[in-house]
């Protein structure tokens, strides 16, 4: 036989309880976007993207992760296109919350993002477009970009037009020296001196008219200081890699120095 069990609190109770014991679901949200960057290398089909959420609200601390996704690329090039769900209910109020964007192969950190980039409203339903840059390894050490800064750096040239520069004992080596104190350049192209001003911005770049001296040297050389001189009205971005200074026509690597004599 049923039994009915009488309910002191009438309806209103019941539906009562039934709310407060109900689990609070936090809101989700799906952050929409794609990450890019500028250089024609190619992605190896073993990259992976990783795109995080931080709470970089201490300025004193390492900005902890609040969710992270990492997808494999599997072949495809960038732009890479991504969703990333995260709880807005876990958000503290009055925190500062960033998205970060890295590339990486076999666990080594290929691009990342380097400025700051906020975590958009949840009601901007707009794509994010993360730049990334490419980073560089100096003496096995991963080595993020920063822009000509230095007074007075030489940089002794390395690279130039894709090619390898080597230098041979008893022989003067080329450079280039920025001052960015003063906005001007000079160096060495193998058998005369040159220099002029230059402006920047960021990472962009521009040289203005060089003046050199006029000696005339073995075909070789002067073959050699034609390319040297000639990258200065191709320049358009200077980034520095630790002690490698790097410049760009568009997204073709034209020079690289080292101020490792």
């Amino acid at each position: 036989m049923l039994k009915t069990l009488a309910n002191p609190y009438g309806l209103r109770g019941l539906i009562a309880c039934a709310v407060a014991t109900a689990p609070l679901a936090a809101a989700a949200e799906t952050l929409r976007g794609e990450v890019f960057y500028l250089t024609r290398n190619a992605l190896p089909a073993s990259a992976q993207l990783r795109v995080s959420i931080i709470d970089a609200s201490r300025a004193d601390a390492k900005a902890d992760v609040v969710t992270y996704k990492e997808i494999a690329t599997s072949g495809r090039q960038v732009p890479l296109p991504f969703t990333l769900d995260y709880q807005a209910n876990s958000l503290s109020a009055g925190h500062r919350y960033q998205v970060e964007a890295a590339i990486y192969d076999g666990g080594n950190l290929l691009y990342r993002n380097t400025t700051a980039i906020p975590l958009p409203d949840p009601n901007d339903t707009g794509l994010l477009r993360i730049q990334v840059q490419q980073i560089e390894k100096t003496g096995g050490a991963t080595v993020t970009p920063t822009p000509v800064a230095e007074p007075g750096t030489t940089y002794f040239l390395t690279e130039l037009l894709g090619k390898p520069i080597q230098s041979h004992a008893g022989t003067r080596r080329l450079y280039l020296n920025l001052d960015a104190d003063k906005g001007q350049f000079s160096g060495f192209s193998g058998v005369n001196r040159f220099g002029g001003t230059y402006e920047r911005d960021g990472y962009k770049i521009r040289f203005g008219a060089m003046r050199s001296s006029m000696m005339a040297g073995p075909a070789e050389l002067m073959d050699l200081e034609r390319d040297f001189q000639s990258i200065f009205s191709k320049a358009t971005t200077a980034k520095v890699f630790g002690n490698v200074l790097v410049l760009y026509q568009d997204n073709r690597i034209i020079f690289k120095g080292t101020t490792q004599n």
